[in-house]
């Protein structure tokens, strides 16, 4: 992908689900990484469309939630060319990180959280961090979420509100250096 990227610069194209999406920022995240590669955004309503039109051959490539990209991954719609997480995916073992393919600074490991308006008392935060680790615990629940190309995690409050910072001050520096090629 690099490679064609640097041979024909401007003429690969790729699917986000939207301006500002995380599809959009991994891609111009690794555009910035690789030295500056110039390629054609399409942006589309979301994910899913995105994930369609690349199965389709309609654009060149696009960064996917492997829980999404999975099922078209698995008929051969898609070819998962790398993983944006630290290590190799259980799900895919065959396809190496970007770490391994040279790109240590695209570690991109998406996440979901739970969140409650402030003031949050603690009598309503702790039944459902209990309902949380409770259900975590559960086998069937951890294959069902691994089925779906998911790795459950809990990180407590304290921890997981200093992950949100450090990735927002992380693409907010991409952003300002970016600029007007923001729209690349």
């Amino acid at each position: 992908l690099i490679a064609a990227a640097r041979s024909r610069p401007g003429r690969l194209t790729y699917a986000s689900g939207g301006m500002g999406s995380p599809s959009h920022l991994a891609t111009l995240r690794l555009a910035d990484s690789a030295g500056g590669l110039d390629w054609l955004h399409v942006p589309y309503k979301g994910g899913g469309e995105s994930d369609l039109v690349t199965a389709a051959g309609d654009v060149d490539f696009s960064f996917s939630p492997i829980g999404t990209a999975l099922p078209l991954m698995r008929s051969g719609r898609l070819r998962a060319l790398a993983v944006t997480s630290s290590e190799r995916w259980p799900t895919l073992p065959d396809v190496e990180s970007m770490t391994e393919a040279g790109f240590p600074s695209m570690v991109i490991e998406p996440w979901v959280g739970l969140a409650a308006a402030r003031p949050a008392s603690a009598a309503m935060v702790e039944p459902l961090v209990k309902a949380l680790r409770a259900a975590l615990a559960r086998p069937g629940f951890i294959a069902q979420l691994h089925s779906l190309g998911a790795l459950p995690d809990f990180a407590p409050a304290e921890p997981f509100a200093a992950q949100i910072s450090r990735e927002l001050k992380t693409e907010g520096a991409l952003l300002r250096r970016l600029g007007p090629d923001l729209r690349r």
